[in-house]
């Protein structure tokens, strides 16, 4: 009898979230790349509830010598004993770069739209990737709260040009009354440029 409870647990459908990504250099086998992946599903008798095709995306970072890629989501519902071969079914499917697959509480429907790209996020919406961002402080200086004393290792005024110092301020390690127990409080100064 156990044994009969085991695997009605093993093959009971459960459900999925799964975002996988197309190379760029296939974006003409979008539509085949998805109908592999449903007709995988579909023969195991499983159930898609969700599909949504977010087109072409810049990625955060080159993946397989790409800088945009095909975003499909996808919500399916699938017997368990099938995710392993659902996920290499992905794994070894050369136009697919990446994908994440997890389970879901419950089935979800309603459409996604596509989350902001990620150059819009970085940056105030900079739209030039390429853009050397380091030093883009315009001259600003830092204002200091307080004077504060350069640590002991450069009393010979020997500091060197960019070096920041950080003080650990133990003085109120923790307020009970702001909920703020074993929270410090770090200030820096800008030493030198």
């Amino acid at each position: 009898m156990p044994w009969m409870i085991l695997e009605y647990f093993s093959f009971a459908a459960r459900h999925y979230e799964v975002v996988y990504l197309i190379h760029e250099d296939k974006v003409d086998e979008v539509e085949s790349v998805i109908t592999k992946v449903q007709d995988f599903i579909r023969e195991k008798k499983g159930k898609i509830w969700r599909l949504n095709n977010w087109g072409m995306r810049r990625l955060a970072y080159k993946i397989k010598k790409a800088k945009n890629a095909n975003y499909i989501l996808m919500n399916f519902e699938l017997g368990a004993q099938w995710t392993d071969e659902f996920k290499n079914m992905l794994d070894k499917d050369e136009r697919i770069i990446r994908h994440l697959v997890i389970k879901r509480d419950e089935a979800i429907t309603e459409d996604c739209p596509p989350p902001l790209e990620f150059h819009t996020l970085r940056a105030g919406g900079l739209e030039d990737d390429d853009e050397d961002m380091e030093g883009d402080n315009d001259g600003e200086d830092w204002e200091d709260e307080e004077e504060m004393d350069e640590p002991s290792n450069y009393e010979d005024g020997n500091v060197g040009s960019g070096i920041i110092y950080v003080d650990d301020d133990d003085e109120g390690v923790g307020d009970l009354n702001t909920g703020n127990v074993g929270v410090k409080t770090l200030k820096a100064k800008k030493l030198s440029r």
